[in-house]
């Protein structure tokens, strides 16, 4: 069934309303564009710093060092740095958001949630915790990384980091193009369908993934239509940035896939990238698994609106609108 516009919703896109111009989203996204170009010359030549290089810094073998930090993805440090990345998205949107829109973090996150949705956030907090142990139990017998002493040492930074990652993330992608999209088009499958799709494209890695690559975008991309929907069911973003930040949390620094990045994990799979047979069986589980969460997630969800009373019928955008002085 696809998400419909509620009031809930409709109150989370308004910000984007007025006024409604081509020009401004274009702007912004050169302006996010931009902005991430000087991170990726700023983080390479960060990285060629930690690694100590010296003589002349070129442009081309800051970037040809810094490569090599950020593709040894076994490194703590080089996980950092990766992460450290996404600070520059984070500002991009926020400073695209005010100088082309003239509009906040908040208007972005939508309002903080209430008691129902603090109920179904809590909800979401439970079957994370249940699947974060499931994933650790059905890993094939995970080999420990680092010591827990030396991974709890990294974690007050790299928690931070992660968190800035998936908000950046979120507020693009669930916050950002879908609040845009759903002021301009009525039809779920464009402000719904079309973010998740690009959200999964950018998840493409041939080198790494080989034939699964494609299934690694499918993944996202069906991650991508589940943290939209959690979005419009709840007019919030806070919960969908709850889920990102613990299936990332799971995935990068509990029980990394060996060959991808594990360098903060404590744990790593004993299936190598390079398994693509097993890889495969890998994915094609954890898709079962998310497929599953996300309907006890829905559950819960329609168990708290049943206990809080049910929302307003669905209304289109228009409708919302007439109510309004």
């Amino acid at each position: 069934m696809l998400p419909a516009m509620n009031d809930a919703f409709s109150r989370f896109v308004a910000p984007a309303r007025p006024p409604v111009s081509w020009w401004r989203p274009v702007a912004a996204l050169v302006c996010m564009v931009v902005v991430s170009i000087i991170g990726s010359v700023l983080v390479p030549a960060i990285a060629a710093a930690v690694q100590g290089i010296t003589g002349p810094m070129s442009l081309e073998r800051i970037f040809a060092q810094g490569a090599v930090a950020l593709a040894t993805l076994h490194r703590p440090v080089s996980v950092l740095l990766l992460l450290g990345t996404f600070v520059f998205w984070f500002c991009a949107v926020l400073a695209a958001t005010c100088l082309f829109h003239k509009r906040g973090l908040r208007s972005l996150t939508g309002p903080w949630p209430g008691r129902r949705v603090m109920a179904v956030t809590s909800g979401i907090i439970v079957i994370l915790a249940i699947g974060a142990a499931g994933s650790a139990v059905l890993a094939d017998r995970p080999a420990q990384n680092m010591r827990f002493a030396t991974w709890l040492g990294y974690m007050p930074v790299a928690l931070p980091l992660l968190l800035i990652q998936v908000t950046a993330e979120e507020l693009i992608f669930r916050g950002y193009l879908l609040q845009e999209l759903a002021v301009r088009y009525q039809a779920p499958l464009v402000w719904w369908v079309l973010p998740a799709a690009v959200f999964g494209l950018v998840h493409y890695q041939g080198e790494t993934f080989g034939s699964n690559a494609w299934l690694i975008v499918g993944f996202a991309f069906f991650m991508g239509l589940v943290l939209a929907d959690i979005t419009v069911r709840t007019g919030s973003l806070l919960p969908a940035v709850i889920l990102h930040f613990a299936n990332n949390f799971v995935a990068m620094m509990l029980v990394a896939l060996d060959g991808t990045v594990t360098g903060l994990s404590l744990f790593i799979s004993d299936i190598h990238v390079s398994d693509e047979t097993a890889v495969r069986g890998h994915l094609l589980q954890g898709l079962a698994v998310a497929g599953v969460l996300y309907a006890f997630w829905l559950a819960w969800h329609w168990r708290c609106a049943g206990l809080h009373g049910r929302p307003a019928p669905h209304k289109s955008a228009s409708d919302i609108d007439k109510k309004q002085p």
